[in-house]
């Protein structure tokens, strides 16, 4: 699988962990088959992608009550974490 077939965002997530995405889903695993609750796989990514878009958004001033996000901003946030370490 290249990166080209990843979602972008976890593309990011592994990337802000050291990883590429294939060692980052087999780290995943590890976690999730050592017992970890149903889920644990894709937990830390939907916390960190949570934590990422909180952080996007105060960036960017859009981080007021009740604002919904617009197709140019996934674009927007999406070009903003491929730069990021």
């Amino acid at each position: 699988m290249t990166a080209t077939e990843w979602n972008p965002y976890y593309v990011a997530f592994a990337r802000s962990n050291g990883r590429t995405p294939e060692e980052q889903v087999k780290a995943d695993l590890i976690v999730y088959d050592d017992g970890g609750p149903d889920g644990a796989r894709m937990d830390q990514f939907m916390r960190w992608t949570n934590e990422r878009w909180h952080e996007w958004m105060k960036q960017t001033g859009k981080d007021t009550p009740g604002y919904i996000k617009s197709e140019q901003d996934h674009a927007d946030f999406g070009r903003w974490l491929a730069v990021r370490p």
